[in-house]
């Protein structure tokens, strides 16, 4: 079962990736709203900054123990957070 909300927790980091990529360069008005990743696509470009983020926190859950309750919670929450990203995409098509 972990290894199962791994890989879709790493589905769940690329579609973030996509959605959010998509989002702020075909929407207009669209802003990232976490600030640290903000940063990193401030020095990085969009796609650098969210890669520079995600790589390592995709290695940290990879390799570091996690109890299966947190990790479920962290899908859960990136679940909620892609879904919301295709929300907004789809009602500015």
């Amino acid at each position: 079962m972990e290894t199962v909300l791994l890989y879709v927790f790493i589905a769940l980091q690329l579609g973030d990736v996509w959605t959010t990529q998509h989002a702020l360069g075909n929407i207009k008005g669209s802003v990232e709203a976490n600030p640290v990743v903000k940063a990193a696509m401030d020095k990085l470009g969009v796609l650098g900054g969210l890669l520079a983020i995600k790589a390592p926190v995709i290695a940290l859950f990879w390799f570091l123990p996690m109890p299966i309750w947190a990790l479920a919670i962290v899908v859960a929450l990136y679940v909620f957070i892609v879904g919301n990203n295709a929300r907004i995409i789809l009602k500015h098509k």
